[in-house]
């Protein structure tokens, strides 16, 4: 729904069913008990599972877009990127709230992408958690990964100029320091070849 209000008199919606409604629109439930479906998204974010109604009804997830006495049941799984940008404010409703994983919502120079892989809040103006670190041949680069990013791959590159010789070359495998079950502390040694200047960076893609 990209506008008015969609009424329903009974459950009628099937289990595999996926809704969708967005700031400016209505789903009014208008009857008593739950309907089960899959997917509920908002402003084209996916939802949490579990009971979801209005702002006066008895479920578990309340939101203004919803009216009337009925509720929904969601089932499906949430996608990760949703889950954190909805954790940290990001819900599509206003240009300043934008989830998109490409936007800077909070204007600190870092993606949400990036935010949502390091475990940073998409809402607050903060740094990545890295550094870097001279030790002997190498460069020891640090960053933290969030556990839950399981969509998106991590890659530490490293070039003398800031062109386009980003490389790869004799960085290590990642050794874990420390994981306290939401995030991981991650090292990985880059050559340092006795260059002048070296800069490492953390890429962050998403299929």
């Amino acid at each position: 729904m990209s506008g008015g209000t969609l009424s329903l008199g009974t459950a009628s919606l099937a289990a595999s069913s996926a809704v969708n409604i967005s700031t400016g629109t209505l789903l009014n439930l208008n009857f008593s008990g739950t309907n089960h479906i899959t997917t509920l998204r908002i402003n084209g974010l996916t939802q949490a599972p579990g009971t979801w109604g209005s702002l006066t009804s008895s479920a578990s997830n309340k939101t203004s877009l919803i009216t009337g006495t009925g509720l929904l049941n969601i089932t499906g799984t949430q996608p990760p990127y949703d889950a954190w940008a909805l954790a940290s404010g990001l819900d599509n409703s206003t240009a300043a709230k934008d989830a998109s994983s490409t936007a800077d919502s909070d204007h600190d120079g870092v993606s949400n992408l990036m935010e949502y892989a390091t475990k940073m809040n998409g809402n607050v103006s903060d740094t990545v958690p890295q550094s870097a670190t001279k030790n002997g041949s190498v460069i020891d680069f640090i960053y933290t990964k969030n556990k839950s990013a399981t969509d998106v791959t991590y890659t530490v590159e490293w070039s003398d100029t800031l062109g386009n010789d980003w490389s790869t070359s004799g960085v290590s495998a990642p050794t874990i320091l420390n994981d306290n079950g939401v995030t991981q502390v991650v090292k990985v040694s880059v050559p340092a070849d006795g260059a002048m200047q070296r800069f490492v960076r953390l890429r962050v893609t998403s299929p």
